[in-house]
């Protein structure tokens, strides 16, 4: 983020000046929106407390008062003479008025038990008003309210019930027309639904905010045509900056090449500038070591160029391998590669990768002296750090786990071309997948307890690779009876696999040792 704002300040300003502008213009439409919807309910609410207020009036002043005095209350009183309507019906009648004379509301009564001459005014429910009077008859006094939308515009429904007090349960349950007869007090006998249409969002904040937000455009306006005139004199600095930071970029990718990304994520660091004098972290690793077989006589016979563009060649063609299988380069050696890799598996499957690209490199150089290296792997704990002084300090890592794996690779010019520890054979995953074998039990310089080595043969033939499978289990046994010291049976078991399976250089090897060691046993 930070690399994106130095190189495109301007466009990173004016995306900030024009996103805060959206959203001061969101949050006033959001405020009118909500002023909007307030003020419809604030009315709805006031209106249907009029007409409630209206209802009970007549239905206890009134309705209460003329009983027993000559006057009739009637649903059908247009028919009958000295007769009154019902408190419903009046109601009805005056809503039915109020709406036909309103812009700003309509009044409407409905029931699911209305009167037979007001079917068509109170009978026909649409799904809104289903809803309303479901959820009043189940609670009367959460009032109802929806925000309703359609091609017309959008609507708030406020809801109320119309409750049956003594009058109307009197009339109701005794008149014999009435839709139902066992009414109680404070049964609902309809509903009240008043319908306030809600003005456009913008017509609202014209209303509702009148010159305040139109100050208040004019304001972000004005800061914005500021900000542009003050960002067009900075854009020749930031075209500046940007040739800048094009150079440190470079500069980082190049310094990425002699200290890789990989070493400053162990050490917990996001860039270079993060690295101090002393960092470290202990980490277990699997370690490889590659050397070229030979190459001192080789160089003899090229010159400093020569020399120069041969290894640039073969480690351009081993580097990638590497890095395609998890791991990366700690230092190149002069001929020699230090890998490191998170785990044993990666290393053995970058390691035959190399040496199979290293085969069909051979064969497309015919003709010129083939190219031989030895891979040895070993895993273990090791730390991880900069050393040097305050003027000049490096990467490195410590630890006996890498001088024993540089150790097993000077081993593969007698045992095999890929050779593993026996702590990373046992930390694979899988061993089975590979083909493998023990080679030997030996002491390496600097050490004094004994590794056991393992030659990783899949590279081999197909036919190398059955001969070496198949005599496995006579070498592992001739070479128990080698590290017991027991060299005549040891030489007996290594003479018979290599007459059943074939010529096999370790065999020779061992045939050597074991003559070299009966004779230095038997008795002068």
């Amino acid at each position: 983020m930070k690399t994106w704002i130095a190189r495109f300040p301007f466009t990173f300003l004016m995306v900030f000046l024009c996103a805060g502008v959206m959203f001061i213009l969101f949050d006033i439409l959001s405020l009118a929106k909500r002023i909007n919807l307030a003020s419809a309910e604030q009315f709805a609410e006031e209106y249907d407390y009029t007409l409630s207020t209206i209802h009970s009036i007549y239905s206890t002043e009134i309705v209460a008062n003329v009983k027993g005095h000559g006057v009739t209350i009637d649903p059908d009183y247009n028919r009958k003479e000295g007769a009154i309507p019902p408190p419903a019906t009046f109601s009805i009648m005056l809503s039915d008025r109020l709406s036909r004379s309103s812009n700003n509301a309509q009044v409407r009564l409905y029931s699911d038990y209305p009167w037979p001459w007001n079917v068509a005014k109170g009978s026909v429910l649409d799904a809104t008003e289903r809803e309303a009077l479901e959820a009043l008859k189940a609670n009367p006094k959460q009032l109802y309210s929806k925000v309703i939308e359609d091609s017309y515009g959008s609507y708030f429904h406020y809801a109320s019930p119309l409750l049956m007090e003594q009058s109307c349960v009197d009339c109701h349950n005794s008149h014999p027309e009435s839709p139902k007869k066992d009414w109680e007090i404070g049964d609902v006998r309809g509903v009240r639904k008043i319908t306030v249409p809600l003005k456009t969002t913008w017509a609202t904040v014209l209303d509702e905010l009148g010159m305040t937000s139109l100050l208040m455009l004019g304001g972000f306006l004005g800061l914005g045509l500021l900000l542009a005139s003050v960002l067009r004199d900075l854009r020749t600095a930031s075209q500046l900056a940007h040739s800048v930071n094009l150079d440190l970029e470079e500069t980082n990718t190049k310094l990425e090449r002699f200290v890789p990304n990989e070493y400053f994520k162990f050490l917990g660091k996001d860039s270079i500038k993060e690295v101090n004098l002393g960092d470290s972290v202990e980490k277990e690793m699997t370690i490889l070591f590659s050397d070229i077989r030979d190459f001192t006589s080789r160089s003899e016979h090229l010159s400093p160029e020569e020399n120069f563009k041969f290894l640039n060649i073969y480690l351009s063609s081993m580097g990638p391998i590497i890095r395609e299988h998890g791991g990366f380069i700690d230092k190149y050696i002069g001929d020699a590669i230090m890998a490191l890799f998170s785990n044993p598996d990666d290393a053995v499957r970058a390691s035959i990768a190399m040496l199979r690209k290293l085969e069909l490199d051979n064969l497309e150089t015919q003709g010129a002296l083939p190219v031989r290296i030895g891979v040895g792997i070993n895993t273990g704990h090791m730390l991880m750090g900069t050393i040097g002084d305050a003027d000049r300090m490096e990467n490195t890592v410590i630890s006996d786990s890498v001088n024993l794996a540089s150790r097993i690779e000077s081993l593969t010019k007698v045992y095999g071309v890929l050779l593993v520890s026996e702590t990373t054979y046992m930390r694979m995953r899988d061993v089975s997948c590979y083909h493998a074998r023990l080679v030997d039990r030996v002491v390496v310089r600097g050490r004094v307890m004994p590794v056991s080595i393992y030659e990783v043969f899949d590279t081999d033939s197909p036919e190398k690779i059955k001969q070496k499978e198949n005599s496995k289990p006579y070498i592992e046994k001739a070479i128990s009876h080698f590290q017991s010291e027991r060299y005549e049976d040891a030489r007996e078991l290594f003479i018979a696999a290599q007459q059943d399976f074939g010529k096999d250089r370790l065999v020779d090897h061992y045939l050597a040792r074991c003559d070299e060691l009966v004779q230095v046993s038997k008795p002068s």
